[in-house]
């Protein structure tokens, strides 16, 4: 339930959420005031699974406790050695990881680092697209053949995303208006909507 989209420009990363909320299984969906999209520390974080999940990374997680990147690491190795094992043991301490098999399964979600756009999914695995663009939750789809025709339109961001959103809540009864966007910036640079 959900839908998530994001955006990597020259400038920064935008992301955009919608306000559904519910249990798919049980056929229910209502509009949330829960954003879906947060900052934490030099993380911007958009979230499908869980608000729990939601809930741990942007109230629990002590972006101010993480070990600093080394200065010759790249950003996805930081995320990978760093970041996420941060998220496994933040999950696991707080009873939100699943584990069977001696296999865990944490959720799947959106993250802002250092202007780049990546995705963390539900084995902990960091992923990176070259579309430079991507959205998760059950509007996935919808969204990103929107994004595919918009990105060759020459739309904003913010454009894009908010027609991405619709796409999804026309086509997927668990995507829900109204839709928030946040953006992160990279230093020095200005707003593009």
């Amino acid at each position: 339930m959900t839908c998530i989209v994001g955006i990597e420009t020259a400038t920064g990363v935008w992301m955009g959420c919608d306000s559904a909320g519910g249990i798919p299984s049980e056929y229910w969906v209502t509009e949330t005031e829960l954003l879906k999209v947060f900052h934490n520390g030099p993380f911007m974080i958009g979230y499908t699974s869980s608000f729990r999940m939601a809930q741990l990374l942007q109230y629990q997680l002590d972006t101010d406790q993480l070990e600093a990147q080394h200065e010759d690491e790249s950003d996805v190795a930081y995320l990978v050695r760093v970041v996420v094992e941060a998220i496994r043991e933040l999950f696991k301490d707080h009873g939100f990881a699943e584990i069977e098999s001696n296999v865990e399964r944490g959720g799947v979600f959106m993250i802002a680092y250092r202007g780049k756009l990546y995705e963390v999914h539900a084995n902990y695995q960091v992923f990176r697209r070259r579309d430079r663009y991507a959205a998760i939750g059950c509007g996935q789809h919808y969204a990103e053949g929107a994004l595919y025709i918009t990105g060759q339109q020459g739309f904003t961001p913010a454009t894009r995303i908010e027609l991405a959103l619709e796409a999804a809540a026309k086509y997927s009864a668990y995507v829900r208006p109204p839709f928030h966007l946040e953006a992160q910036l990279l230093e020095g640079e200005a707003d593009e909507d």
